[in-house]
């Protein structure tokens, strides 16, 4: 099988919860997966819906993406898979956080030449 899996450790995050104590720091993975010469990245990003302009700006190790249309009805991540591919120029697909501010996203395409885009688009 000609499958591969790379894993990133882009930043940390902490994790709040019973089991762990409050400053355990977790570490934030953004997968790369390689199957049958393609190549796609999963990618955990921070929406603010509801903003006056759309942007991206970097958040510690993560991103954060401000989207004009509200959170209702789907819109906003209708709006953000569609921004995203015009970014990338890929196909992207939000894979969870459907209701959440946290979004995980899978953007085809080489891992370095996706964050490159997204860094370009973040510039003011």
């Amino acid at each position: 099988m000609d499958n591969e899996v790379n894993a990133l450790r882009i930043g940390w995050r902490r994790e709040h919860s019973n089991d762990l104590p409050v400053n355990n720091a977790q570490p934030i993975i953004l997968l790369v997966f390689r199957a049958h010469g393609r190549e796609t990245m999963m990618l955990e990003v921070k929406v603010v819906p509801n903003s006056r302009e759309f942007r991206i700006e970097r958040d510690g190790a993560g991103w954060k993406i401000h989207l004009t249309e509200p959170a209702e009805r789907n819109k906003a991540n209708i709006e953000l898979v569609k921004r995203m591919e015009k970014i990338t120029g890929r196909r992207v697909r939000l894979l969870r956080g459907g209701t959440g501010r946290k979004k995980v996203l899978e953007i085809e395409g080489e891992e370095k030449e996706n964050i490159g885009l997204l860094a370009n688009a973040a510039r003011p």
